[in-house]
Protein backbone atom coordinates (compact mmCIF):
# COMPACT_ATOMS: atom_id res chain seq x y z
CA UNK A 1 0.00 0.00 0.00
CA UNK A 2 1.55 3.27 -1.04
CA UNK A 3 0.97 6.75 0.34
CA UNK A 4 -1.81 7.66 -2.12
CA UNK A 5 -3.90 4.63 -1.18
CA UNK A 6 -3.38 5.31 2.50
CA UNK A 7 -4.47 8.92 1.99
CA UNK A 8 -7.62 7.80 0.15
CA UNK A 9 -8.46 5.29 2.88
CA UNK A 10 -8.11 7.94 5.58
CA UNK A 11 -10.24 10.37 3.54
CA UNK A 12 -13.01 7.82 3.02
CA UNK A 13 -13.09 6.86 6.69
CA UNK A 14 -13.25 10.52 7.76
CA UNK A 15 -16.07 11.09 5.28
CA UNK A 16 -18.12 8.26 6.78
CA UNK A 17 -17.46 9.43 10.33
CA UNK A 18 -18.32 13.05 9.50
CA UNK A 19 -21.45 12.08 7.55
CA UNK A 20 -22.80 9.87 10.32
CA UNK A 21 -21.91 12.50 12.94
CA UNK A 22 -23.98 15.10 11.10
CA UNK A 23 -26.91 12.71 10.62
CA UNK A 24 -27.11 11.47 14.21
CA UNK A 25 -26.09 14.54 16.17
CA UNK A 26 -29.01 16.19 17.99
CA UNK A 27 -27.41 19.62 17.50
CA UNK A 28 -27.66 19.39 13.69
CA UNK A 29 -31.30 18.29 13.39
CA UNK A 30 -32.61 20.08 10.32
CA UNK A 31 -33.56 19.00 6.84
CA UNK A 32 -30.68 20.87 5.23
CA UNK A 33 -28.14 19.19 7.48
CA UNK A 34 -29.68 15.80 6.71
CA UNK A 35 -29.10 16.46 3.01
CA UNK A 36 -25.53 17.50 3.79
CA UNK A 37 -24.92 14.31 5.76
CA UNK A 38 -26.36 12.16 2.98
CA UNK A 39 -24.27 13.98 0.37
CA UNK A 40 -21.09 13.42 2.38
CA UNK A 41 -21.92 9.72 2.76
CA UNK A 42 -22.56 9.40 -0.99
CA UNK A 43 -19.27 11.10 -1.81
CA UNK A 44 -17.40 8.89 0.66
CA UNK A 45 -18.95 5.77 -0.83
CA UNK A 46 -18.02 6.95 -4.34
CA UNK A 47 -14.45 7.39 -3.15
CA UNK A 48 -14.41 3.70 -2.25
CA UNK A 49 -14.33 3.00 -6.00
CA UNK A 50 -10.94 4.73 -6.19
CA UNK A 51 -9.42 2.25 -3.76
CA UNK A 52 -7.92 -0.86 -5.31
Amino acid sequence: MNVAHLFLLITVSQGFIFGFAILFSPFYKSQVNNYLGYAILVLASLMLNCLP
